[in-house]
């Protein structure tokens, strides 16, 4: 029986090594586009749990009342997530484990680092646009809140917290489904350095303006395969891996500084 020498066994090593360089940076791509095709799944998924809701509420999508409850939490029943909305208006790992997947980005953390009372709270990835009816926007501004949805903050503390307060759009009003974003990504890693709670069933990025959707894509501009891009859900259904200068939709602004949404793919109104 043939020995091999050193010498064969350092050149038999040493193309092993060459190879597993060469191979592990394709392998990291593929995990990191399977990322993005499970977060682009779930937004899927999520589109469907709203539809189901539109149907039962005369063709709105979700309108947060008040702080305490945010437009996932309208979702209970139709998103197949079992859970249940509690006077702590969040949900713990320690209840849950990890059975509400359906709202968590894998290139997110799952949940928050444990809180003074001892508490890990589940992580929301998605939000709507951020909508506020033209009409009632203050003098002009505010215009980068063009989308579908108001935001429990702004109901309860500028327009009455009451279920008349309560605004979004019916997916009818909206002119053109295929250009108006619904949905976008949350950025969970800049909620930890500026220490904001918003787990999921909270009403902090529960939905987001343009200029915030701009602060998180350039906080982490390569949380996905391509720099300054992450996943967005549009009223038609259709969800997109997309660069945010491409949201300007063909209108001469920069997605990155602008404050006005108007005619950009984050303008549902118009």
């Amino acid at each position: 029986m043939k020995k091999f020498t050193l010498i064969e066994l350092l050149v038999v090593i040493a193309i092993i090594g060459i190879l597993a360089s060469l191979l592990l940076p394709v392998l990291g791509k593929a995990r990191k586009k399977s990322k993005v095709v499970v977060c682009l799944n779930n937004m899927k998924s999520l589109n469907t749990a709203i539809f189901l809701y539109t149907d039962d509420n005369d063709g709105y999508v979700p309108a947060a009342p008040n702080t305490s409850t945010s437009w996932d939490d309208l979702l209970i029943g139709y998103d197949g997530q079992n859970r249940e909305i509690t006077n702590e208006y969040s949900f713990d790992v320690d209840d849950y484990g990890n059975s509400l997947k359906l709202y968590h980005c894998p290139e997110n953390k799952y949940a928050n680092s444990a809180n003074a009372a001892g508490r890990e709270l589940i992580k929301r990835s998605y939000g709507l646009t951020s909508g506020i009816d033209k009409s009632q926007l203050p003098g002009g501004g505010g215009r980068n809140n063009l989308g579908l949805s108001r935001g429990g903050w702004w109901t309860e503390n500028a327009f009455g917290n009451s279920e008349a307060a309560q605004w979004s759009m019916s997916l009818s009003a909206i002119n053109d489904s295929a250009t108006s974003i619904m949905m976008t990504e949350v950025n969970t890693d800049r909620q930890d350095e500026e220490g904001l709670l918003a787990p999921l069933g909270s009403h902090p990025d529960a939905v987001l303006s343009s200029t915030q959707v701009a602060e998180d894509v350039t906080y982490n501009p390569t949380k996905h395969v391509k720099p300054f891009s992450q996943n967005y859900l549009f009223v038609d259904g259709h969800v997109s891996l997309m660069y945010l200068q491409s949201l300007a939709g063909g209108i001469a602004v920069d997605m990155f500084e602008t404050s006005d949404a108007s005619g950009t793919y984050f303008d549902c109104q118009d």
